[in-house]
């Protein structure tokens, strides 16, 4: 980004502030193991993985926000089903889930391209670790044309990563990034349908 020079007119004078030049490097390993099984009336998968992230920031404009961090995890996914007969069945499942920050969350200068809004990074953030679990029950008589159908879900979320802001005197927010735990959520709902004959023509 270039100013404007009063003398020349020319948008020639380099705003580092508002300038930005760096490489960012977002590397990934995640080796895992599954393991799957099944009959008439079971079916099961579980799956484990270990992750390694190496999140890499080179600030050529401001090299003392140059940051490298490492992030290590495991995840976890798993699947349950039973069939209680041809037309009914319960499942129950449950995954581990891990989320990095990114990388503008953890650049520590002023982003002030917004002046009323001045966001700073937290390179000490950690990353989020999220348990999700679900049960389910469906079951569907197409004879008869009637259904039920039950579902339960929650998560739950630590570390959970939010911006925080502060308002000054001049009515300038400053906003930057926190870790906090006790994020949860939970929902479920249930349905029923069922086909009425009226007459011999209508249902």
């Amino acid at each position: 980004t270039f100013d404007k020079d009063v003398v020349t007119g020319a948008f020639s004078n380099f705003n580092t502030d508002l300038s930005t030049d760096f490489e960012y490097i977002n590397e990934t390993q995640t080796p895992s193991i599954r393991f799957d099984f099944n009959n008439k009336e079971w079916s099961a998968s579980f799956q484990t993985s270990y992750l390694f992230r190496t999140l890499e920031n080179n600030d050529k404009l401001r090299p003392l926000f140059n940051i490298e961090r490492n992030f290590e995890a495991i995840e976890l996914r798993s699947r349950l089903r039973y069939r209680v007969n041809q037309k009914a069945s319960f499942s129950f499942g449950y995954s581990l889930n891990n989320d990095s920050p990114r990388l503008s969350q953890l650049q520590q200068f002023e982003n002030v391209s917004n002046p009323l809004n001045i966001i700073v990074g937290n390179p000490n953030l950690e990353p989020e670790n999220n348990h999700e679990l679900y049960l389910n029950y469906n079951a569907f008589d197409y004879q008869k044309g009637s259904g039920y159908y039950g579902y339960l879900s929650a998560d739950f979320e630590n570390n959970k990563i939010v911006s925080k802001s502060l308002i000054d005197e001049n009515l300038v927010r400053n906003t930057t990034y926190d870790n906090v735990n006790g994020s949860y959520n939970v929902n479920g709902y249930i349905s029923a349908n069922k086909k009425v004959k009226l007459d011999s023509l209508l249902t």
